[in-house]
Protein backbone atom coordinates (compact mmCIF):
# COMPACT_ATOMS: atom_id res chain seq x y z
CA UNK A 1 0.00 0.00 0.00
CA UNK A 2 1.26 3.70 -0.86
CA UNK A 3 2.22 6.20 1.55
CA UNK A 4 -0.56 8.25 -0.24
CA UNK A 5 -3.44 5.34 0.31
CA UNK A 6 -2.20 5.34 4.05
CA UNK A 7 -2.96 8.63 4.57
CA UNK A 8 -5.93 8.52 2.94
CA UNK A 9 -7.24 5.49 4.85
CA UNK A 10 -6.36 7.07 8.15
CA UNK A 11 -7.81 10.61 7.68
CA UNK A 12 -11.36 9.26 6.22
CA UNK A 13 -12.24 5.46 7.76
CA UNK A 14 -13.49 7.17 11.34
CA UNK A 15 -14.69 10.65 10.23
CA UNK A 16 -16.67 10.13 7.33
CA UNK A 17 -20.36 8.83 7.54
CA UNK A 18 -21.29 5.28 5.19
CA UNK A 19 -22.97 7.92 2.32
CA UNK A 20 -19.54 10.04 2.43
CA UNK A 21 -17.63 6.71 2.06
CA UNK A 22 -19.51 5.48 -0.69
CA UNK A 23 -19.05 9.13 -2.67
CA UNK A 24 -15.69 8.54 -2.02
CA UNK A 25 -14.82 5.37 -3.15
CA UNK A 26 -16.81 6.27 -6.66
CA UNK A 27 -15.00 9.52 -7.05
CA UNK A 28 -11.88 7.97 -6.56
CA UNK A 29 -12.26 4.81 -8.32
CA UNK A 30 -8.71 5.40 -10.88
CA UNK A 31 -6.55 5.69 -7.66
CA UNK A 32 -8.05 2.87 -5.67
CA UNK A 33 -8.25 0.34 -9.08
CA UNK A 34 -10.98 -1.64 -7.96
CA UNK A 35 -15.05 -1.20 -6.22
CA UNK A 36 -13.99 -4.26 -3.63
CA UNK A 37 -10.77 -2.73 -2.80
CA UNK A 38 -11.86 0.95 -2.27
CA UNK A 39 -14.83 -0.41 0.11
CA UNK A 40 -12.34 -2.45 1.94
CA UNK A 41 -10.02 0.55 2.89
CA UNK A 42 -13.41 2.56 3.96
CA UNK A 43 -14.70 -0.39 5.88
CA UNK A 44 -18.04 -0.22 4.20
CA UNK A 45 -19.94 -3.53 2.45
CA UNK A 46 -19.98 -3.08 -1.23
CA UNK A 47 -24.34 -4.13 -1.20
CA UNK A 48 -23.50 -0.22 0.40
CA UNK A 49 -22.13 1.65 -2.55
CA UNK A 50 -25.26 0.03 -4.97
CA UNK A 51 -28.13 0.41 -2.23
CA UNK A 52 -30.69 3.33 -3.57
CA UNK A 53 -33.25 3.97 -0.70
CA UNK A 54 -36.81 4.25 -2.14
CA UNK A 55 -38.47 7.53 -1.96
CA UNK A 56 -41.92 7.55 -0.32
CA UNK A 57 -45.18 8.91 -2.48
CA UNK A 58 -46.84 11.81 -1.51
CA UNK A 59 -49.60 9.49 -0.79
CA UNK A 60 -47.49 7.20 1.82
CA UNK A 61 -46.47 10.67 3.05
CA UNK A 62 -49.65 11.87 3.66
CA UNK A 63 -51.02 8.48 5.04
CA UNK A 64 -48.04 8.86 7.68
CA UNK A 65 -48.99 12.18 8.63
CA UNK A 66 -52.77 11.31 9.29
CA UNK A 67 -51.29 8.06 10.99
CA UNK A 68 -49.23 10.45 12.94
CA UNK A 69 -51.85 12.97 14.24
CA UNK A 70 -54.62 10.24 15.01
CA UNK A 71 -51.21 8.38 17.47
CA UNK A 72 -51.08 12.54 18.85
CA UNK A 73 -54.89 12.49 19.29
CA UNK A 74 -55.06 9.18 21.22
CA UNK A 75 -52.41 9.90 23.22
CA UNK A 76 -53.59 13.36 24.33
CA UNK A 77 -56.88 12.12 25.15
CA UNK A 78 -55.07 8.66 27.00
CA UNK A 79 -51.80 10.04 28.60
CA UNK A 80 -51.22 6.46 30.37
CA UNK A 81 -51.94 4.57 27.05
CA UNK A 82 -48.66 2.85 25.50
CA UNK A 83 -47.79 1.87 22.18
CA UNK A 84 -49.72 -1.67 22.65
CA UNK A 85 -53.12 0.19 23.90
CA UNK A 86 -52.61 2.79 20.96
CA UNK A 87 -51.96 0.22 18.57
CA UNK A 88 -55.44 -1.29 19.98
CA UNK A 89 -57.03 1.67 19.58
CA UNK A 90 -56.17 2.13 16.20
CA UNK A 91 -57.56 -1.28 15.35
CA UNK A 92 -60.54 -0.28 16.92
CA UNK A 93 -60.76 2.85 14.81
CA UNK A 94 -60.33 0.80 11.75
CA UNK A 95 -56.66 1.80 11.32
CA UNK A 96 -54.38 -1.09 9.29
CA UNK A 97 -51.23 -0.93 11.66
CA UNK A 98 -48.52 -3.04 13.37
CA UNK A 99 -47.12 -2.57 16.87
CA UNK A 100 -43.66 -2.38 15.45
CA UNK A 101 -45.36 0.84 13.71
CA UNK A 102 -47.17 2.69 16.09
CA UNK A 103 -44.20 2.06 18.56
CA UNK A 104 -41.23 3.86 15.81
CA UNK A 105 -43.93 6.50 15.07
CA UNK A 106 -44.06 7.04 19.05
CA UNK A 107 -40.32 6.86 20.02
CA UNK A 108 -39.64 9.49 16.84
CA UNK A 109 -42.43 12.25 18.06
CA UNK A 110 -41.83 11.90 21.46
CA UNK A 111 -45.28 10.18 22.77
CA UNK A 112 -44.02 7.03 24.66
CA UNK A 113 -46.06 7.27 28.11
CA UNK A 114 -43.82 8.12 31.03
CA UNK A 115 -44.74 4.98 33.48
CA UNK A 116 -45.63 6.12 36.83
CA UNK A 117 -44.42 3.74 39.60
CA UNK A 118 -45.97 3.01 42.76
CA UNK A 119 -43.92 3.05 46.01
CA UNK A 120 -44.34 0.03 47.92
CA UNK A 121 -45.64 1.20 51.22
CA UNK A 122 -43.09 -0.50 53.96
CA UNK A 123 -44.94 0.87 56.72
CA UNK A 124 -47.56 -0.13 58.81
CA UNK A 125 -48.18 2.74 61.34
CA UNK A 126 -52.04 1.55 61.97
CA UNK A 127 -51.35 -1.36 64.01
CA UNK A 128 -52.14 -2.16 67.38
CA UNK A 129 -48.71 -2.60 69.15
CA UNK A 130 -47.12 -0.04 71.56
CA UNK A 131 -45.24 2.54 69.75
CA UNK A 132 -41.93 2.90 71.89
CA UNK A 133 -40.09 6.52 71.81
CA UNK A 134 -37.09 7.26 69.59
CA UNK A 135 -34.00 7.35 72.68
CA UNK A 136 -31.30 7.63 70.21
CA UNK A 137 -31.33 11.05 68.51
CA UNK A 138 -28.95 11.00 65.67
CA UNK A 139 -29.84 14.79 64.41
Amino acid sequence: MTLKMRVLKKALQNTLKEQEKDKFVTAHKSLIKSVQRGCELMKIARSTLYHKPKEKSLEQLKEEMDLRDQIERICLDFPRYGYRRVTKQLHREGWIVNHKRVLRVMRGSDFICRIKRRRVRTTDSDHSYPVFPLLLRIW
